[in-house]
């Protein structure tokens, strides 16, 4: 439970494993581990967030999906993670913006569009990067996010998650859009 949470972020534990993304760079496997922990860890709780934020965790996601584009298991759990960190943590999802992620995330939700659970977990991470608002939400949708949800909501039109997730994302992307902003997004697409 989140006490448990809390005491594994307390005695360092996403610091050591952050350091084992670091030394251990050219093993997926260790990559694809590492990054389902942080997800784990910081999904929920705040204090992890800003300790997965502070000693390079995303900067280390983002290598691991640079690194290993074509593993599909560790791209999804990368995204799904990025999207933990960045969930009501406005300072982690602007370090994403920063550090390449959301291009990165984009990409991947580009690359495995017939795959559904990638495409969930990529579009759950957009959602979570869009709630931040202000200039990440500027930052995604002149990085055409808004197009790639799009296409991933009529590609699956028939996954419930990822419509509950890609409505959020737009949502929270037009709340903040001027009108001129949103004229690009074809909003009637959802229903094609």
């Amino acid at each position: 439970g989140g006490a448990g949470k809390e005491q594994v972020g307390k005695a360092g534990g996403i610091e050591q494993v952050v350091s084992w993304m670091q030394d251990f760079r050219s093993d997926d496997e260790v990559q694809c581990s590492a990054t389902w922990f942080i997800g784990c860890f910081c999904q929920g709780n705040h204090e992890n967030k800003a300790t997965a934020g502070a000693c390079g965790a995303i900067h280390a996601i983002i290598d691991a999906m640079k690194s290993f584009p074509g593993n599909e298991q560790l791209i999804q759990t990368a995204v799904w993670s990025l999207g933990c960190m960045a969930a009501l943590n406005g300072d982690n999802a602007l370090k994403i913006g920063k550090l390449g992620g959301i291009t990165q995330i984009l990409d991947a939700v580009r690359a495995w569009m017939k795959h559904a659970p990638t495409v969930d977990s990529g579009v759950y991470a957009l959602a979570c990067l869009a709630a931040c608002g202000g200039k990440v939400a500027e930052n995604l949708i002149k990085k055409e996010a808004p197009q790639v949800i799009v296409q991933a909501l009529k590609t699956h039109p028939n996954r419930a998650f990822l419509r509950q997730v890609g409505l959020i994302a737009m949502t929270h992307l037009g709340d903040g859009a001027s009108q001129n902003q949103l004229v690009t997004i074809p909003l009637f697409a959802f229903f094609q």
